[in-house]
Order: C-alpha cells, then sequence, then structure tokens
C-alpha cells in the first residue's frame, strides 16, 4: 500500500536536500558570489542596464535604503539583503 502524501513529502524533503546541498556550487559556478561578502556598492545588469543592488529608498522622507528586488537571473535571483549579498 502506497501513501501518496508520504512519498510527496519524501519529495519535497529531497528537493530541499538536494537545493541545500547544491548552494554553494550555484553560488561559485552560476552567480559568482561569494554569500559571505557584503557588496553595498555593487551593481547587476537587469534588462541590459546597470542597477545599484542598494538603492536610496524613495517612500516617505527619502531616508534609508532598499535592497534589490528578484531580478530571476542568476545573480541576486531572488534578490539581496541589506548588505548586499545574494
Amino acid at each position: 500500500m502506497v501513501d501518496s502524501q508520504a512519498l510527496l513529502a519524501l519529495g519535497m524533503l529531497l528537493v530541499l536536500l538536494l537545493a541545500s546541498v547544491g548552494a554553494p556550487w550555484y553560488a561559485q559556478h552560476v552567480s559568482q558570489t561569494d554569500p559571505f561578502r557584503s557588496n553595498v556598492n555593487g551593481e547587476v545588469v537587469v534588462d541590459g542596464q546597470r542597477v545599484a543592488v542598494i538603492q536610496a529608498s524613495t517612500e516617505g522622507l527619502g531616508l534609508g535604503q532598499t535592497p534589490i528586488g528578484p531580478t530571476w537571473r542568476a545573480a541576486y535571483l531572488l534578490g539581496a539583503d541589506n548588505q548586499g549579498r545574494d
């Protein structure tokens, strides 16, 4: 007797495990970034234009900075954090 929900959960667990194990390889060979190094003054090319990884805030009083959102490309696939890390 096969439990389809258990197999689905096992499949999802394996996908997460493979993503975790493959993350260092992805960072080094695909996105070519160091996930432990800040990149506050960095730039990335999005749709042919150079975009700052950390941009000045345009909301409210214009104070603070906003990290780039998802680019859906190899570098900054899911965006950056406040330190400019991928």
